[in-house]
């Protein structure tokens, strides 16, 4: 069964998640409104977790930190992070592509997490160029 192509729906509604020490959600909400984004910001907290082999997002430096064993060969290393979920439509005025851009250049942000109904879920990266995401494995 073939994908539905994500970007022929009509002004799909987006959930763009991002996080990063020190992320103000109020910061967000007002940085959108001089874009002129009709959305919703809220705030959250998110888990993050990598193996100890892993290296962790530059975001997750200077972050508590809480090792978990499951078992003895393999040791996580999780942080919380403070997010903000943004939800907009995407039209022709708001484009996925230069919101994302804005607001990467404003908060210095390294990735995000998008989503839409329209079937698409996975790295901001993937949706603007499959397999652009840093650390993605996806591929069309």
């Amino acid at each position: 069964m073939k994908k539905a192509d994500y970007r022929t729906f009509k002004n799909p509604t987006f959930f763009l998640s991002i996080s990063k020490k020190g992320l103000r959600c109020s910061e967000v909400a007002e940085f959108m409104n001089k874009m002129y984004v009709p959305c919703s910001v809220t705030g959250n907290y998110s888990v993050q977790c990598s193996r100890s082999d892993e290296l962790l997002s530059p975001s997750a430096i200077g972050q508590p930190r809480i090792e978990l064993g499951t078992r003895s060969d393999t040791k996580k290393k999780c942080h919380i992070e403070r997010g903000c979920r943004i939800i907009f439509q995407e039209d022709e005025n708001n484009k996925v592509d230069d919101i994302w851009k804005k607001l990467k250049e404003e908060f210095d942000l390294t990735c995000a997490h998008l989503e839409t109904r329209a079937h698409f879920g996975g790295c901001v990266y993937d949706y603007l160029k499959p397999s652009a995401c840093p650390s993605s494995t996806w591929s069309p």
